[in-house]
């Protein structure tokens, strides 16, 4: 249940970060993309999904400015960390919990 929590924290403060910042944060985007490499290797089906929950996100930014971002110590710290706490727990836990962050991300 703890992989749950992390999971939906992480996406409940990188979405809404991600949609209203007029420039882009490494933090923001590497909680997104760290949560996008865990759900899409516990649920690769769903892989292009998650992919375009990340691309609807960052719309617009240029191929530059997401190289930039990804090299700031933010992004790495965040990324890795997210990948190091989600990576460790239960895969069944952790693909219910991408569902269920999959289905915030694009509502029915």
């Amino acid at each position: 249940m703890k992989i749950f929590h992390t999971l939906c924290l992480c996406a409940f403060a990188a979405l809404p970060a991600l949609a209203a910042e007029s420039e882009l944060s490494g933090e923001a985007l590497g909680q997104m993309e760290g949560i996008v490499a865990v759900c899409s290797r516990v649920n690769p089906k769903d892989a292009a999904k998650y992919q375009e929950l990340v691309e609807s996100m960052i719309e617009g930014e240029s191929e530059k400015t997401l190289a930039a971002v990804r090299k700031t110590p933010q992004y790495k710290q965040v990324h890795q960390s997210l990948l190091s706490e989600l990576g460790r727990g239960n895969d069944e836990q952790a693909a219910q919990a991408c569902a269920k962050f999959l289905e915030m991300g694009h509502p029915s």
